[in-house]
């Protein structure tokens, strides 16, 4: 990420709960359906433990890194959205926002 030349940073800061049932629902379709990630590889049971240690322990660092990592940033605006449902409200926002804008400037042009 460039936060440099970034206007707005979204952080999904989603409860733990929330990216395991994910994982295990993504995991599981994967190897039922034996799909092909990419170069012939296939998700397999035996590494979906490991997959999972390791969202527990981002989830845990990232909540401690990300606020400060994000703040030495000074013009930098930031949103952290904690459950899908702050997620879908944001993006019904966001997309509301940009049709008026797009609106303005297309009466603007005529």
């Amino acid at each position: 990420m460039v936060l440099e030349r970034a206007d707005l940073a979204v952080w999904l800061d989603q409860p733990l709960r929330v990216i395991l049932l994910r994982i295990w629902r993504r995991s599981w379709r994967r190897i039922r359906d034996d799909v092909e990630l990419w170069s012939g590889n296939k998700e397999k049971w035996r590494y979906t433990p490991s997959l999972f240690s390791w969202t527990i322990r981002s989830h845990r660092r990232h909540r401690k890194t990300e606020p400060e990592r994000l703040s030495h940033h000074s013009g930098l605006r930031w949103v952290r959205l904690r459950s899908p449902r702050e997620v879908d409200l944001f993006v019904q926002a966001e997309s509301e926002r940009a049709q008026s804008l797009n609106s303005g400037i297309a009466l603007r042009n005529m």
